[in-house]
């Protein structure tokens, strides 16, 4: 018993050791990138410098090999991990990551370069229209296409069209709109080139920024074709 009690505290000790060890890499990391900062950004006001010094950061860690899940493939993995430690500075417009590579404890990690980056809010609505348009096309289109045809618009993202199509009542329409009226409803289609024709899926959505967008139909058309169903209004992008 009195060496099960030995031995539980010696693991409860090295863990809360490794635990501030950690912490000790990442705020020495830490302080390498604020230095680092303050020297590459001249730009910096007083007050903004005295933010960096006396502000915490964020980190961002990203793996710097992705690993591939797919059943046979051989996965590639690294113990790397790339670092960028953040600061989002008062009166300035991008973000400052300071960028560096270490293992997960930071214990290496070092400044390699400064990185100002603006981060454009995340458009949900916009990727799950998108993301709804390529299941459609997917499960029903896919054996109409070539496979340059299909990587396309795997890809690549659409061309979004406000367009004038009739509807077809096949598939649900947003949220608990009655299917026999479309005057509260806005028809927007997702447009991928595929060579000489444009794969479209047509739905509709609640309003101009793609809420609820559901999809209606698809098919492939010519240009020609298409341009007579595209609205003169413009689209949301």
């Amino acid at each position: 018993m009195k060496i099960l009690s030995w031995l539980l505290l010696t693991m409860a000790v090295g863990l809360a050791a490794g635990c501030q060890s950690n912490l000790y890499y990442q705020n020495q990391a830490a302080r390498r990138a604020r230095e680092f900062l303050l020297e590459e950004s001249p730009e910096l006001t007083r007050d903004q410098r005295e933010f960096v010094t006396f502000n915490p950061p964020v980190f961002l860690f990203g793996n710097i090999l992705a690993q591939n899940n797919l059943v046979g493939e051989m996965q590639l993995s690294s113990e790397l991990s790339q670092v960028c430690i953040t600061w989002l500075i008062p009166g300035q417009e991008e973000a400052y990551l300071v960028y560096g590579v270490s293992n997960k404890n930071m214990y290496n990690w070092s400044p390699n370069r400064l990185i100002r980056k603006k981060f454009e809010p995340v458009d949900r609505k916009w990727i799950s229209a998108v993301q709804k348009a390529r299941t459609y096309l997917w499960n029903n289109l896919f054996n109409q296409l070539s496979s340059a045809e299909a990587n396309s618009a795997r890809f690549a993202n659409p061309e979004i069209v406000k367009t004038t199509f009739p509807p077809e009542f096949k598939t649900p329409l947003p949220s608990d709109e009655p299917q026999s009226d479309l005057s509260r409803l806005q028809q927007f289609s997702m447009v991928w080139p595929a060579g000489e024709r444009l794969v479209v899926i047509c739905g509709y959505a609640q309003d101009d920024q793609l809420t609820n967008w559901n999809v209606n139909f698809g098919g492939l058309f010519t240009a020609e074709e298409f341009n007579h169903y595209r609205s003169t209004e413009e689209a949301a992008q």
